[in-house]
């Protein structure tokens, strides 16, 4: 059983291969739930310019208060870390927002030809609501997505909120409000784990960097006139006392 309403069918001999103008002919794809879809990646993306904002604001604070002759070649460092760190966080974020996860499209190669079932209910007018998936020599006829899969369906999975078959599925992320495929760096993955490693990086960064001021010596921060204001209004008990 995978989802698509009735019992998995073991197909009997294909029917002959198809054309482009019989992959136009099929029935319609399934809907994909949009709403979820984009109610996710509204939340994700969202998420990580936020704490792309939140890392890297408190330490261009500091560089934009401080004189640049104050500011050392280990901070100049970490701000550049910082923004290297943000700017392949957001490449990250469009390589998984608008990448193909590896998506099997409707070809006449991955379409046809169809299992005798399914041929049959098209040729005669009739739904395929109710029917399985076909398994047949290894490999399985989605029956929603009317494509056949690489393999015998353990590392292909029909999404049921992206309504898609997808290789080397992973998950369906309920924060991006993708699908998250690929082997390795595969497909949209390495996007995905780019981007869970940019935030530790990034976080990791912009923590270092406050010890690495709270520890320059300055007791007023970055911003001198602070410092010189904080040494100026110290009281001077000697004032007044004849010498």
């Amino acid at each position: 059983m995978d989802g698509a309403g009735g019992s998995d069918v073991e197909g009997g001999t294909p029917s002959s291969g198809g054309t482009w103008a019989d992959v136009y002919a099929l029935p319609p794809l399934p809907a994909p739930d949009a709403c979820a879809m984009r109610s996710e990646a509204c939340c994700g993306n969202t998420l990580v310019l936020f704490l792309i904002f939140l890392f890297v604001a408190p330490m261009q604070a500091y560089a934009t208060q401080a004189k640049p002759e104050s500011i050392t070649l280990l901070q100049r460092l970490w701000l550049g870390a910082i923004y290297a760190e943000a700017i392949t966080a957001i490449i990250c974020l469009l390589g998984l927002m608008w990448g193909d996860p590896g998506t099997i499209k409707r070809t006449p190669d991955n379409c046809f030809p169809l299992p005798d079932l399914v041929a049959d209910r098209l040729r005669n007018g009739r739904s395929l609501d109710g029917v399985g998936n076909v398994h047949e020599d290894g490999r399985v006829f989605c029956i929603r997505c009317c494509v056949w899969r690489p393999d015998d369906g353990g590392e292909t999975h029909h999404c049921g909120t992206c309504q898609r078959c997808v290789t080397d599925f992973d998950h369906h992320c309920g924060v991006f409000g993708r699908c998250i495929a690929g082997e390795g760096c595969g497909g949209n993955m390495g996007y995905f784990k780019g981007l869970i490693l940019m935030g530790v990086v990034g976080c990791a960064t912009c923590v270092s960097f406050m010890f690495i001021t709270a520890g320059s010596g300055h007791p007023y921060g970055a911003n001198p006139q602070m410092r010189h204001y904080g040494h100026s209004t110290r009281p001077h008990f000697n004032a007044g006392i004849p010498g």
